[in-house]
């Protein structure tokens, strides 16, 4: 139940642990005992037994054991059990010889709890045999000081973010064990938010959403049966929380470099008559960027009711966010780095006077709205369902000016002046894209004894417009503008079903099952073989199973292995862009993991290895298609194979380390690149193959990635944290040309997390700040590449997207 977690989630295993410990080593005859939910026959855990006059206690382990203090045989003593799920227990019992054989202890649960049983609330739970990291709000909210998502979640096992504009605001990603945006699955409240047809998610599109943040899990590898689409590299499943069940209203201000400021304002009502909760936040964000010209200006509206009943739960969220950003996404050419490395080239030309300057409105306008409707019915004790609605929504253009352009590139008619037909000019145009994303989910949960099985599925439907104008022009057409010059509508159908099972057995080994069916249908306006756009369709059907154990033979271990097989279809451009027999097929992966845990007094670690085989993965390779266009392919063979660690130790009362280490080798078979060929004078003379390498690395995966985070807190309430991160060399493509790669780097941040109580209805103070990069070093997240030969040399044009040297964010929060 979900209130369990929310109260006793804060309470290691090992406290448990430690006091039943420490009662058996004092105790000739112990009390042992077992909690049983009466209903359900479940064992129930973290519930308080107080043993008086003695005022012994202890806390039940997970499987709902617990052991006491036998101060003495034939007393008679008053047994108090506790727990906010159920109904308490006062009895006395007689401390004699039969002490030693454990009493067996019936809890009936409470009925009015039953409003807070929250359907799979999250895909994976602590006994699901896969890898996974749980961050809850708190774990986010000091570094929350307006940069997007992927640079708060960076220090994650096997996370890489970067930023376009270099300071963390405005365009922004992450790949999770080398695998971009496109291959992760992210959900909102259960709700797929990866773009249908690119599959990519753009976190720019939802601003200060770390605000509204409840809980979010990130898992590693194929994971769970979700919604949306397959996840190939990892998953990031966000909760949000806009209201509570107290009032209460929290403004917070932060700004710093690059005249960075975050404004937002958020409230809630608390419990209501009626049962209903009510809260929203609004946010205001803006920066100019590192880059030059990287400027973002970003505004979000999340509102959201919620009512709560005995057996039910009714949410409703609205999320909405508006951004212009300033194009960053050229990233800087090679040959600027060293004296220019913020340079910008968007929007560059050459002004009627001849002089250089830069459009100033290079920008891209987007405003994409979230509406989910979300029920929860515990049908039966052991029975509970959940249904979902949604629907987003999404409009926007970008804006580019363009150089030189031929009118007939865009249908337009050329024009004349003084009696001389010019064949181009310069021209600004807007490519825009208006989209509409709905569909429903519905989940249940039936739990019985050592069975716990989960069913669900789920409708998607998508229909995107796309669409580009030309808005300007230097010397106008024959024809009156705006005028479009392409349109062309994509529409994409998806549903899926699963069943997920889990059984308890040995009451310390749980067994997983997982089988997801998958249905996606695009139908798009593509290329024929006679280079003419027609109506085409493209089905793909899908089956993952997965299957797993998971062992814990202590209170301390645990360990688990699992298989599961993923597949995933191409996106949009991979279709569009190819002819029905040049067409890419869907990649397969399968993921094998295995990882061990144990959770001592003071120190905790994990390890997890995992072998991820793919079948017919896309990957670019610099090769045309037969209607002339650079398209990904698929390769017949290519592997990740790694090991994840993590660990965290009180070092001392006062000093905490927790740190992370992934080591991995990520590889590619029988990979051929192809090249551009040109003649001195720049003539293109065709596309030409190069050499086959039996086996190359996979682009943007780097051998080791690692995180560190020291935290010291020398007063009760204040926190100093030294964050560090590594990152290993990465290839731009798949060639493994050390000419064309990124760095490795290693970048230090400085926290201080400040809270100042003051006395009951008084509001709470907190201040942040934070010194990035402190030691000012110079590195770039990411980039691209384009190789070729010109007249006989191999030319190796890099871009890359350099982030900021040192820089300061300060935090001032007050909660009333």
């Amino acid at each position: 139940m979900r209130i369990l977690s929310f109260q006793f989630a804060s309470l290691p295993h090992w406290l448990v642990f430690l006091c039943s410990c420490i009662t058996v080593l004092h105790a000739k005859t112990p009390v042992t005992g077992i909690l049983i939910d009466q209903r359900q026959g479940k064992p129930i855990s973290a519930a308080t037994v107080v043993l008086e006059p003695r005022q012994s206690f202890v806390l039940t382990d997970s499987l709902g054991h617990f052991t006491l203090l036998n101060p003495g045989l034939g007393l008679r003593m008053h047994l108090r059990i506790r727990h906010l799920a159920y109904q308490p227990i006062d009895t006395i019992i007689t401390l004699d010889e039969a002490a030693s054989t454990p009493i067996v202890f019936y809890m009936v649960p409470r009925i009015q709890e039953l409003m807070e049983v929250s359907v799979m609330p999250f895909p994976a739970q602590e006994r699901t045999p896969i890898a996974f990291t749980r961050i809850t709000a708190k774990d986010i909210q000091p570094g929350n000081l307006g940069q997007d998502l992927p640079i708060l979640l960076q220090q994650s096992i096997g996370v890489v973010s970067h930023s376009d504009a270099g300071a963390g605001v405005g365009y922004t990603g992450m790949r999770i064990r080398g695998s971009d945006g496109t291959r992760i699955n992210v959900t909102l409240n259960g709700v797929p938010v990866n773009d249908a047809e690119s599959q990519g998610v753009f976190w720019v599109n939802m601003p200060d959403l770390a605000g509204s943040i409840d809980e979010i899990q990130i898992q590693r590898g194929v994971g769970t049966s979700t919604s949306g689409t397959g996840a190939f590299g990892g998953s990031v499943h966000i909760n949000t929380q806009l209201s509570s069940d107290t009032a209460g209203m929290r403004m917070s201000l932060s700004g710093g470099s690059f005249s960075t400021l975050r404004q937002s304002l958020a409230i809630s009502s608390g419990a209501l008559e009626g049962g209903w909760q009510f809260g929203g936040r609004l946010s205001r964000i803006r920066s100019n960027g590192y880059i030059e010209r990287s400027d973002a200006e970003l505004s979000s509206l999340a509102v959201g009711a919620r009512r709560k009943g005995q057996r039910s739960r009714l949410e409703l969220n609205a999320i909405q966010g508006q951004e212009r950003t300033n194009q960053a996404w050229y990233g800087v050419p090679q040959d600027s780095l060293a004296a220019r490395r913020t340079y910008n080239p968007a929007g560059a030309y050459v002004d009627a006077q001849g002089n250089p300057t830069y459009h100033p409105d290079e920008v891209d306008n987007y405003r994409q709205d979230h509406y989910q409707g979300i029920y929860e019915w515990q049908a039966r004790p052991h029975w509970a369902l959940k249904g979902t609605a949604f629907y987003t929504r999404g409009k926007g253009y970008y804006e580019q000016y363009r150089v030189d352009e031929t009118y007939e590139r865009y249908g337009l008619m050329p024009s004349v002046v003084g009696g001389d037909t010019l064949l181009s000019t310069d021209m600004i145009r807007r490519r825009w894209l208006d989209n509409h994303f709905y569909g429903g989910i519905l989940q249940t949960e039936w739990k019985d004894g050592p069975w716990n099985i989960q069913s669900g599925g789920g409708w998607y439907g998508y229909k995107g417009a796309h669409f580009g104008e030309v808005v300007w022009a230097r010397m106008s057409p024959a024809q009156p503008l705006p005028s479009r010059y392409y349109e062309n509508d994509g529409l994409k159908t998806e549903y899926h079903l699963y069943t997920r099972a889990e059984w308890a057995f040995r009451s310390n080994g749980h067994l997983f099952g997982d089988l997801q069916y998958r249905s996606v249908d695009y139908r798009f306006e593509g290329l024929n073989n006679q280079n003419q756009a027609v109506n085409q369709t493209a089905p793909f059907r899908f089956f993952n199973p997965k299957a797993g154990v998971n062992w814990q033979p202590t209170p301390h271990l645990r360990w688990f292995a699992s298989v599961a097989v993923g597949h995933r279809e191409p996106v949009r451009d991979d279709l569009t862009a190819s002819t029905p027999e040049s067409r890419p097929g869907a990649e397969k992966l399968t993921d094998w993991e295995m990882g061990i845990s144990w959770r001592g007094r003071n120190t905790r670690w994990d390890v997890q290895s995992y072998y991820m085989v793919y079948r017919d993965q896309l990957v670019l390779n610099g090769q045309i298609n037969d209607v002339g266009a650079y398209v990904r392919v698929n390769v017949p063979e290519s592997y990740r194979l790694g090991v994840e660690m993590s660990w965290s130790t009180q070092l001392h009362p006062k000093l905490a380390w927790t740190a992370n280490l992934c080591l991995s080798q990520n590889r590619v078979r029988d990979y051929t690149e192809y090249f551009d060929l040109y003649d001195a004078q720049f003539n293109y003379l065709g596309n030409v193959r190069g050499q086959t390498q039996a086996v190359a690395p996979i682009s943007f995966s780097p051998g080791i990635t690692s995180g560190s985070t020291l935290c010291w807190n020398p007063l009760k309430d204040l926190a100093i944290n030294l964050l560090s991160r590594h990152i290993g060399r990465q290839f731009l493509d798949n060639s493994g040309d050390p000419a064309r790669a990124l760095e490795a780097w290693t970048v230090h941040d400085l926290r201080i997390d400040h809270r100042i109580k003051t006395s009951n209805h008084r509001p709470e103070w907190r201040i942040n700040l934070q010194i990035g990069n402190i030691l000012s070093r110079r590195y770039s997240a990411n980039g691209y590449t384009y190789p070729y030969w010109l007249d006989g040399n191999l030319v190796r044009d890099n871009y890359y997207f350099p982030q900021a040297t040192r820089n300061i964010l300060f935090g001032l929060q007050v909660a009333f």
